[in-house]
């Protein structure tokens, strides 16, 4: 209504108010269509709201797109919205015959007989898992063939562990098309960053013929949702999976005055920072404006070492740290000279300039299953045995070798050798040539690099033990960073390397 305020309360409002229409559907890309319907059928509105032209309030919840595309295309199957792009009708309201609730809705569904509602399907599997980080449960329904479109209700029931603060508690209509047998059901989940045990809820489906008191074999589903705190999993698929569905971030790691006082061979305790990356500008009339820089994607994760006197390491107990070694990076060349005093008379001694790390060959259940360093954008983690140590190995943060085996590579292996006579020979590396980009993207980069906004890429490479295995593996994640903005290098500046 005209006189009626835009506002939280509008469609809670529109629950028990009259003259409230729901007319449009989906995401933002459609809106400028429901504007422009909105505008060209003025003259219909005036027929409806005698006061004036009506207001046209939405909201926004940010979901998980297929999530949110799912319920929009069912919601848009079963009911009409004018504004929608593919609708072609005006607002037409017989106030006899709007629904004022859902069961007059259920009604009004199954006296159309459009679609089918006594169907009875069934899941397609009886227990599921989903990670947390994932976002979204996905579950499958199936029916038997039928040329007819059907729709039923699904909805959580939460009498496990899980609450309405893990998953989206409200049920959900969903559409079997004409003579589809398939559909896939979606339920947002919600991640906290909290280290927990895994929470439980079944999903239950329900048509609009008959209520059951007994719930039939296939009716319900089972979910567990499996806690996403990294550093709690030993599955390697699981953890390349992770990799892959967050955005890690390991600058915080690099050659800082802290880290360089942590020294080599160190073991330190890690933790996960969930940050949003802010913009501030400036609006035209010098209003300060914050707003993330990535508005459709989640948060980046930096892994830190753990500081007790950071106020905001504070909030992380013992549960959410995790030990691992740490072979750090050093900037410079791998060998560099040194002036020491011996007898009270100074000498130039060229001393190993080069970060490392032992880790064992099989780690026990009390020692670190992890080794981590800082960012790579052309440095290799180098890994040699040990002359009679058949039980550990050596890490190095070798900086920018060049190719494998090629004489600056040899090199610097022969200067590690040199200085680290306990070692024996390279066992295995990860360099540019394992974690990088192509010659071709490489200069794309550069021919952005020294413009006002350019990319840095920084790679985060870890070292995992996997206890099924046995074995260690490599872990890496490459990002293009932003590593200019507005001309001034974000890499001088203290916290927003990686930014």
């Amino acid at each position: 209504p005209p006189t009626a305020e835009c506002n939280q309360e509008t469609f809670k409002n529109a629950k028990d108010g009259k003259d409230y229409y729901p007319v449009y559907i989906g995401d933002k890309d459609g809106i400028t269509d429901a504007l422009e319907k909105y505008r060209s059928q003025a003259n219909i509105h005036k027929k409806v709201y005698t006061q004036g032209n009506p207001k046209l309030c939405g909201t926004f919840t940010s979901m998980e797109s297929r999530a949110a595309q799912s319920r929009a295309e069912n919601l848009a199957t079963i009911f009409n919205f004018p504004f929608n792009k593919d609708v072609s009708r005006s607002i037409d309201i017989d106030e006899h015959q709007k629904c004022r609730s859902a069961t007059e809705t259920k009604k009004a569904i199954i006296k159309s007989e459009v679609f089918d509602t006594s169907i009875e399907p069934s899941f397609k599997e009886t227990e599921q898992k989903v990670f947390e980080f994932e976002g979204v449960f996905q579950a499958t329904l199936t029916r038997s063939s039928s040329c007819k479109a059907a729709v039923i209700i699904v909805k959580p029931i939460l009498d496990g562990s899980a609450t309405a603060d893990d998953i989206d508690p409200f049920e959900s209509l969903v559409v079997f098309k004409p003579s589809a047998t398939e559909v896939d059901v979606f339920v947002s989940i919600r991640e906290d960053g909290f280290s927990e045990s895994d929470e439980e809820f079944k999903l239950e489906i329900s048509n609009f013929a008959k209520t059951r008191n007994k719930r039939a074999v296939g009716q319900t589903i089972d979910v567990s949702i499996v806690d996403t705190n990294v550093w709690k999993f030993r599955d390697r698929n699981f953890f390349e999976t992770l990799l892959c569905s967050n955005r890690f971030n390991t600058d915080r790691l690099a050659s800082t005055e802290k880290t360089r006082k942590i020294g080599s061979n160190t073991i330190v305790e890690l933790v996960l920072s969930q940050e949003e990356i802010i913009l501030i500008k400036k609006s035209t009339f010098s209003k300060t404006i914050r707003e993330k820089k990535f508005k459709s994607r989640k948060p980046v994760t930096f892994i830190e070492i753990y500081d007790a006197q950071k106020t905001k390491h504070g909030q992380y107990t013992k549960d959410d740290r995790i030990k691992a070694y740490y072979y750090q990076y050093i900037s410079g060349q791998p060998e560099i000279e040194k002036v020491e005093k011996v007898l009270n008379v100074e000498k130039v001694i060229k001393v190993l300039n080069v970060g490392w790390v032992d880790i064992p060959k099989k780690p026990n259940k009390d020692q670190p299953k992890r080794a981590i360093t800082g960012a790579m954008n052309g440095c290799a983690t180098v890994v040699m045995t040990k002359k009679n140590d058949d039980k550990n190995l050596r890490v190095y943060h070798l900086q920018s070798p060049g190719p494998r085996g090629k004489e600056k590579w040899n090199k610097y292996i022969e200067i590690i050798k040199k200085h680290h006579v306990d070692v024996d020979a390279v066992l295995t590396s990860f360099s540019w040539e394992d974690y990088g980009i192509s010659d071709k993207r490489m200069a794309e980069l550069e021919n952005v690099k020294w413009n006002i906004n350019g990319y840095g890429h920084f790679t985060v490479v870890l070292l995992m033990y996997d206890t099924d295995s046995q074995e260690w593996y490599y872990a890496s994640q490459l990002n293009l960073h932003g590593v200019y903005h507005n001309g001034i290098h974000l890499m001088q500046t203290k916290e927003d390397a990686g930014g």
